[in-house]
């Protein structure tokens, strides 16, 4: 869901959400607090979002990748977080 809406911003607003993901990841890298791995990898992805996002979120390595995302920030938005109550719920 986030990565379809993500390919449907205008492009300041994508820009802008990019930004605020790559940021994310430097404090990551700052602090220690994720493997270089997942800050490598984020990275590449988000050098060319509109390609790498979709085909990430239905890779191999998908459910890593979402688990450690630097958008954590877009699930404080209800539509999102009411898929992730519901994904809970069914684990």
């Amino acid at each position: 869901m986030l990565a379809r809406d993500i390919e449907q911003l205008d492009e300041p607003a994508h820009a802008q959400l990019i930004e605020r993901a790559l940021a994310r990841i430097q404090t990551w890298e700052d602090s220690g607090i994720a493997s270089p791995y997942y800050i490598r990898t984020w990275r590449r992805i988000l050098a060319h979002p509109a390609t790498h996002i979709p085909s990430m979120l239905s890779g191999d390595q998908a459910n890593a990748l979402v688990q450690n995302s630097p958008f954590g920030f877009a699930f404080s938005q209800p539509k999102y977080r009411e898929v992730l109550n519901l994904a809970q719920q069914q684990d």
